[in-house]
């Protein structure tokens, strides 16, 4: 009987297998890099065009620009602020290196860039590592087309760091968990405390790390000895935060001192699950920790504790919760519902109305909401959930930022941290649901969650929920405010009357369409838009004091000083106002009143750039110039970039004989600001009119005069500048057209002591000689003659 022969086919030698084996991870990664060098482009021709047409970009809002303020004096020396953190710090400091080596906003959003890409490159690997090459290349893809996570890199907000940390830190767990031990250990401890550094919430990780990093050594003796190991560098990453907190107020804050007050903006009984102001505190974050501990003092009568102010907020956001704790129930559900479905509002910007505004021009290379993620991720999310332990620091990841909306309340940035995990997770469904054959049940419920995903934009629509017109107000607020920075008082305009035409009792809106009319010589305007706000809002202290600065326009001094002692009243905690007050004061010659103002201001916060500078201004109206200078320059070391410090630095160089030093600190002030007409105004007035300079120096006053006519073309003191800009190049018929419509608008407006000032300069142009002393009846202060 012949033998019957083998079919199976024997394996082929090793060394013909060896080239497909490493052909894999060849392929994987030069996938990648062409997934990430794609992803790179798109943000860099988002960000290109963001740059050249979107006023958004370089000028950062509300807490963007607290964000970098903060970096701007921790670049200065000021390591150390008078107040704990009220928020994650760990941004700040990196701004902060970025402004030290002398990188401005351009330079940030090229780090910010990079750091996005690492994020993919590390979800990419993370997912592999979980499942297949395949699905770690999708959930690159994903997550570098997520609408959110490409928009924050060209803003100065933490979101970016916040998911390369917790990228790195989901790698290293699962690094952990392949190669366990005290290296591996200690690296996940420090990325679990940086985590917390720029995520307060991400402190409920520690003991998850810890217990995870423990677990994953087989011998109880390592497993404890790499846990501690963990615990230990966690708590080493953290602990310059905890110090730094002891060293400003005395008290024991792990990160940050503003969860209590937090805690109640989502938890009261207007709350519907987004930002929610609490009556008595201002919106604005340094104001608002004032307003806190203030509140916390009247209601109390207890001694000032950052602590116990916190948790005194706290304890009314619990009470809610016990005193209707179905409808706390409900909202619980609303707010989780933000989480998943989210996609228009915006606590501070807004992507979807930048785009659909013609501003945000290369987002559209990035259109993917992340609600579409939410539930095919839900889906991966429930398998994991069939394995908990070893599934932990996914299920963790999503959790921690999940359960921040749900107890705190929804806002973009609140849910960003979930947003890598929450591209993994969905990559890895979709990955499943494709290959149906291997894995069918995940086929029909990850295409349902996906379809369902989509549809929730236009559910949202349907039952008017997080409607993108609800959010068009205050957008078109932010964008009227950022187009009066650009230098374009009629875009801004235009922007801010949309709001008001919207909500017509917008207090927010009505002031900073004050505050640009007033800049552009538009008190009477001013004023009409105040009177009607305050008809609607007769206690919103912002009112007061742009009323006031109108007031002061208009040399109705008198009735601005009320105003401005009415917005002090309404809002004692605003060191904004109680400056204003101080600047009018000195304005008007009364030093000693403007100085118990300035160092009330002083008392709430010692390191106030705005204080100091009015103490400076009143130690040089009194001839102190030492004392005067000191005072700036602490300043001027703190911010080396804040024009106001440096305009009074100016004023200081004249007092003391100095005339090209204040033409150089205001051409650097200029240079800094290039739309500050004031700034500018003052410059080409102190190239005209100050003694020593050389006549091609002075000659460079007429070209900034004209800029500044063409910006402010009503505006008096700017014709005034021009005039003597024309007279210091002995073109005296010019300067006496030019001042003689300098004097009728000046005369229109009521300002007097202007109009005489110019007739006496008429006089001088008339007969052949230029104005060179400096500048009369104009006192500098740190608010100078307007918001």
């Amino acid at each position: 009987m012949p033998a019957v022969r083998n079919r199976t086919r024997s394996p082929p030698p090793p060394a013909a297998r060896a080239p497909r084996a490493r052909g894999r991870p060849q392929r994987y990664g030069y996938a990648l890099g062409l997934i990430l060098a794609a992803g790179g482009l798109a943000r860099i021709v988002y960000l290109a065009a963001d740059w050249r047409a979107n006023p958004f970009a370089p000028h950062p809002i509300e807490d963007a620009q607290t964000y970098w303020q903060w970096a701007e004096r921790i670049a200065g020396g000021q390591l150390v602020a008078s107040t704990p953190f009220f928020s994650a710090p760990l941004y700040p400091y990196l701004l902060a290196v970025v402004c030290a080596l002398g990188g401005g906003l351009a330079a940030v959003y090229g780090v910010q860039v990079a750091m996005h890409l690492a994020t993919a490159a590390l979800i990419a690997g993370a997912v592999a590592q979980r499942a297949a090459p395949a699905a770690g290349l999708i959930a690159a893809g994903i997550f570098l087309l997520l609408t959110d996570a490409a928009y924050f890199t060209g803003r100065i907000l933490s979101c970016t760091l916040q998911g390369l940390l917790v990228a790195l830190l989901w790698r290293q767990l699962l690094a952990a968990r392949q190669r366990p031990g005290l290296l591996a250990g200690a690296a996940a401890g420090l990325l679990a405390g940086l985590n917390c550094l720029a995520t307060p919430p991400m402190l409920a990780a520690l003991p998850v790390v810890v217990a995870w990093v423990a677990l994953q050594c087989h011998a109880v003796r390592r497993g404890l000895l790499c846990g501690m190991t963990a615990l230990a560098a966690s708590l080493a990453a953290i602990a310059p935060a905890t110090i730094h907190n002891y060293l400003a107020c005395g008290e024991f804050i792990p990160v940050s001192a503003q969860a209590g007050i937090t805690f109640c903006h989502g938890n009261a009984p207007s709350a519907f699950g987004i930002y929610t102001p609490v009556e008595g505190i201002a919106r604005y974050q340094e104001v608002q920790n004032l307003d806190v501990l203030r509140r916390f003092q009247e209601e109390t009568g207890r001694a000032a504790s950052w602590r116990a102010a916190g948790r005194h907020f706290f304890s009314k956001g619990l009470q809610y919760w016990q005193e209707d704790w179905v409808r706390a129930m409900r909202l619980m559900l609303t707010k989780a519902y933000w989480f998943l479905s989210a996609r228009n509002y915006g606590d501070i910007y807004y992507p979807r109305e930048e785009l659909r505004h013609g501003l945000a021009r290369g987002l559209w290379l990035a259109p993917v909401p992340v609600a579409w993620l939410s539930l095919p991720a839900i889906v991966a999310f429930a398998g994991l959930c069939r394995r908990p332990l070893r599934n932990l620091p996914e299920l963790m990841l999503v959790l921690i930022p999940f359960l921040t909306v749900i107890f705190f309340y929804y806002s973009p940035r609140y849910r960003f941290p979930a947003v890598p995990v929450l591209a993994g997770l969905a990559a890895l469904a979709v990955s499943r649901a494709w290959s149906w054959r291997t894995t069918p049940q995940w086929t029909v419920p990850t295409v349902l969650a996906t379809a369902g995903g989509v549809a929730l934009g236009p559910i949202n629509a349907a039952i008017e929920f997080d409607a993108a017109v609800d959010c068009r107000a205050h957008f078109y607020q932010c964008a009227g405010s950022v187009w009066a920075q650009q230098g374009d008082p009629q875009t801004a305009i235009r922007y801010l009357e949309g709001a008001l035409e919207i909500s017509p009792a917008d207090a927010g809106a009505s002031a900073v369409l004050a505050a640009v009319l007033i800049q552009y010589n538009q008190a009477q305007r001013a004023l009409s838009v105040l009177r009607r706000a305050l008809e609607q809002h007769p206690k919103e202290a912002m009112l007061y004091d742009q009323l006031a600065w109108a007031y002061m326009q208009l040399q109705r001094q008198e009735e601005a000083l009320a105003s401005f002692r009415t917005a002090a009243d309404l809002s004692p905690s605003d060191l904004r106002i109680r400056n204003s007050l101080a600047a009018a004061l000195i304005t008007m010659g009364r030093y000693s009143e403007a100085e118990a103002h300035v160092r009330e201001a002083l008392r709430l916060r010692p390191d106030s750039p705005l204080s100091l500078l009015n103490l400076a201004q009143i130690c040089l109206h009194r001839q102190e110039l030492d004392l005067a200078e000191a005072y700036c320059q602490r300043v001027l070391r703190a911010a080396p970039d804040l024009v106001d410090a440096l305009i009074v630095a100016t004023d200081i160089d004249v007092a003391r004989g100095r005339p090209r030093a204040a033409i150089q600190a205001l051409q650097r002030a200029v240079r800094l600001a290039p739309t500050d007409l004031e700034a500018a105004r003052r410059l080409a007035w102190r190239l005209a009119t100050l003694p020593g300079l050389t006549r091609q120096e002075r000659a460079a006053a007429v070209d900034v005069a004209r800029r500044v006519v063409q910006g402010m073309p009503d505006n008096p003191f700017a014709l005034d500048a021009l005039a003597a800009a024309h007279a210091a190049r002995q073109e005296f018929r010019e300067a006496v057209a030019t001042a003689g419509r300098a004097l009728s608008l000046a005369e229109e407006l009521g300002l007097e002591a202007l109009s005489s000032e110019i007739r006496a300069r008429i006089a001088l142009y008339g007969s052949g000689r230029p104005y060179l002393d400096p500048e009369p009846g104009h006192s500098s202060s740190a608010q100078d003659e307007g918001p």
